[in-house]
């Protein structure tokens, strides 16, 4: 696949940051623009290895990718790797606001964690949704969710590169596991305490909306 790199320079009161987004295009046997996008970052918080927050994002649009190549889709999917996410959604809006093909999305699946383990949750939806829950219901066995993740992460300060697509008006799902918090955003986020059992979880969801 060709791997499109999105660099910026972007001044800030904090400092400038130089950004570099990944976008892959994965072609469809029916070309046209991609009506659908699978998101995770690269970036991590300070002091943090990253290996659930974002790394396990990563590793599943990876694979993600992989699996639509060898089972072609309908349409043309878009795997966008951000990066700056934790730095304000930096990548996030410099993809919305200057990459050609953000214009056409129709849908986003984005993957992060607040934790090292537990099941994928999509815990948080864009609008008109119904098409979407249709789909998830009938491709994914188990699927978890609560329209109460959804008031509590309402009433939280953070966001999510999600936030950004959801100001466009973009649907779609934000998916996470959030077990094991005492590894979110520390440096015990490392490869070896990650449960390979939500990396999975979050991949087979993703997929599926995809």
């Amino acid at each position: 696949l060709q791997v499109e790199r999105q660099a910026a320079h972007v001044e800030r009161r904090a400092g400038s940051v130089d950004l570099e987004n990944l976008v892959i295009r994965v072609p469809g046997a029916r070309p046209g623009s991609p009506r659908v996008a699978v998101v995770a970052h690269s970036d991590s918080a300070p002091g943090a290895p990253g290996a659930s927050d974002d790394g396990a994002g990563v590793a599943c649009a990876v694979g993600i990718a992989r699996a639509l190549v060898a089972e072609q889709p309908e349409h043309d999917v878009l795997v966008v790797i951000t990066d700056g996410e934790e730095l304000g959604l930096l990548g996030a809006e410099l993809f919305m606001a200057q990459h050609p093909l953000a214009k056409g999305l129709r849908a986003v699946v984005n993957m992060d964690a607040r934790g090292a383990a537990g099941p994928a949750f999509v815990f948080e939806t864009g609008p008109q949704t119904a098409w979407l829950a249709d789909l998830l219901a009938r491709r994914v066995d188990a699927p978890r969710t609560s329209s109460l993740m959804g008031v509590v992460y309402g009433a939280m300060p953070n966001g999510t590169d999600f936030t950004v697509f959801l100001r466009a008006g973009i649907s779609g799902f934000n998916i996470a596991f959030i077990g094991d918090m005492a590894a979110y955003h520390r440096e015990l986020d490392t490869v070896e305490r990650q449960s390979p059992a939500s990396r999975a979880s979050s991949s087979a969801r993703a997929r599926s909306a995809s």
